[in-house]
């Protein structure tokens, strides 16, 4: 796979001033927070969660035989999206299982006009949905964690060399990841975390059958709100 790469400084841009206003707006609440931190036996992580968070996917997508023997096309995008889990903790372990969901805008460039010298298929990610065991370490009041799930992802495809045939299906995958969150007070914290998600291979019918396939790297900032 080819190196993770941010592209589209609009794009970018914006996911930095959106974190940016993610977590200034998660440290403000912290600082008002009435209930401070327990400094009996450390942070407990045990519970329920559930936040919101803003994300960059950048990865790659073949379809066969539109693009056979060609090299991969780009596929990425900014993401908004939600989560809720349940955290379980034993010392300084935590473990426990969380679900995701996210949208946004994350697709192949157009290639209505140059398919006849680069690529000729649009691939567009409309939503994607996760379920993930996740275990960590905890140092007090930050977890260090990796997570490991299924993934789906609902993506529609357009062959403009076929006369602009599209046809949408679901691609089951593969997610792992790794990731940090620290909380800021007894019920918020905030999350960065990577994740590669590979996804299965699906025949569409373009006007010809062809065989879709894709996978993303995400980094996303987010907030969760422990219950």
């Amino acid at each position: 796979m080819r190196g993770f790469v941010l592209r589209g400084s609009l794009s970018l841009g914006a996911l930095i001033a959106g974190s940016t206003v993610l977590f200034g707006a998660g440290i403000a609440l912290a600082q008002e927070a009435t209930v401070t931190l327990s400094t009996a036996g450390g942070y407990d992580w045990s519970g329920y969660y559930a936040g919101a968070s803003l994300g960059y996917a950048d990865g790659e997508t073949t379809a066969v035989p539109i693009d056979q023997g060609r090299p991969p096309n780009g596929l990425y995008g900014g993401l908004f999206g939600a989560q809720f889990g349940y955290n379980m903790q034993s010392g300084s372990l935590v473990y426990g299982v969380e679900a995701a969901v996210t949208s946004g805008s994350v697709d192949t460039p157009s290639t209505s006009t140059n398919c006849s010298s680069v690529h000729c298929e649009f691939v567009d990610i409309n939503w994607t949905a996760s379920i993930s065991a996740r275990v960590g370490q905890s140092f007090d009041r930050t977890l260090v964690y990796g997570t490991l799930g299924y993934a789906v992802a609902d993506v529609t495809a357009i062959d403009w060399d076929a006369g602009t045939e599209s046809a949408t299906h679901q691609h089951d995958g593969v997610v792992v990841g790794v990731g940090v969150e620290h909380a800021f007070s007894d019920t918020l914290s905030g999350v960065a975390e990577y994740t590669f998600t590979d996804y299965s291979t699906e025949n569409y019918d373009l006007g010809d059958p062809d065989d879709v396939d894709f996978e993303t790297s995400v980094v996303k900032f987010g907030l969760n709100y422990h219950f």
